[in-house]
């Protein structure tokens, strides 16, 4: 034995029977201790698919959500069917987007990309187990640094390796967030 052991503490949530809000969408069972010191457990479903071209066949999860200047913070993955080049084929796509969820409600969406902020470009990201596959899991505030506003991402390229992108969070969130126009949206596409 290693040394280390994981001891199972219990289960916390499942599934409510029936519920539509769980047919689908980012399943998303992160918990993360707060600025407060409270444990906030983030509600199983936070997002539905079909936002946009780039999550078009389905979103998941991704990194833990982090609490940022603007609500809690997750880098998610999408997926969607590109054409192959040369042959008219298609395959899949993982790319990865953010989300920023209010603070106080963490149903409520401040904004979902409508473009992916990573994609599969490097030939490590295109090539490997699984090809153009960007899949976001890991996240680190750099307050070691003294930016709190950067934010390192871990992920997996093409599921053969570990890549490390860096995030800046904007000083305002981008035009076009859901929450732009008539207020903010929970959900996906136009759903409040």
């Amino acid at each position: 034995m290693s040394g280390f052991r994981l001891q199972r503490l219990g289960q916390i949530m499942e599934p409510e029977p029936g519920s539509p809000r769980e047919a689908e969408g980012v399943l998303n069972p992160a918990a993360v201790r707060g600025p407060d010191g409270e444990l906030y457990l983030f509600p199983r479903l936070v997002a539905r698919g079909n936002y946009s071209p780039w999550e078009m066949l389905k979103i998941g999860g991704g990194t833990p959500p982090i609490l940022t200047r603007h609500g809690w913070l997750i880098v998610y993955h999408g997926v969607s069917e590109v054409p192959e080049p040369g042959n008219g084929g298609h395959h899949l796509c993982y790319s990865a987007g953010v989300m920023v969820l209010s603070k106080d409600h963490p149903r409520v969406i401040f904004h979902r990309s409508t473009e992916p902020v990573l994609t599969p470009l490097l030939p490590e990201e295109r090539h490997g187990i699984v090809p153009n596959v960007v899949f976001p899991t890991g996240i680190d505030r750099r307050d070691d640094l003294g930016t709190p506003d950067r934010i390192d991402v871990y992920y997996g390229m093409a599921d053969k390796r570990i890549g490390v992108a860096r995030l800046d969070v904007p000083e305002h969130l981008p035009p076009g967030s859901p929450a732009d126009g008539d207020g903010p949206k929970t959900g996906g596409k136009n759903e409040r």
